[in-house]
């Protein structure tokens, strides 16, 4: 049985996921590389390994589910590289590299959420 806690960050997640899908979508457009419509938004670098990068608004890219059923392809990583520029990959490639000892807490959720609600 989920405790208080365990429920609360559940919804906090929920929130926080909805929230970055909508500021992605925002940020980069709503149609995918190729041109179709976006139906959802990919983590470049994966939010199982980079946790710290799940709501981050550079890490996100809005895709169709015909690129979806790719996004594992080398080339689709080359793609977005391609049309984001070294640049954006570079300074995406420094946030994934830093580890925070703590994240995935009350606190960061609702910081986060607070900051999305911004964008």
């Amino acid at each position: 049985m989920a405790t208080k806690q365990t429920k609360r960050m559940r919804r906090l997640r929920k929130d926080a996921d909805g929230l970055w899908f909508k500021a992605c979508m925002k940020h980069w457009g709503e149609y995918c590389m190729c041109g179709k419509p976006a139906v959802q938004v990919h983590h470049f670098y994966p939010k199982g390994q980079f946790g710290h990068l799940r709501y981050d608004i550079e890490n996100g890219v809005p895709i169709c589910m015909g690129c979806h059923m790719r996004v594992t392809n080398p080339n689709f990583v080359l793609d977005v590289i391609k049309q984001r520029g070294k640049e954006w990959h570079d300074s995406l490639f420094e946030k994934a590299k830093l580890k925070p000892a703590s994240f995935r807490n009350v606190g960061w959720y609702q910081d986060i959420i607070e900051e999305l609600e911004t964008k």
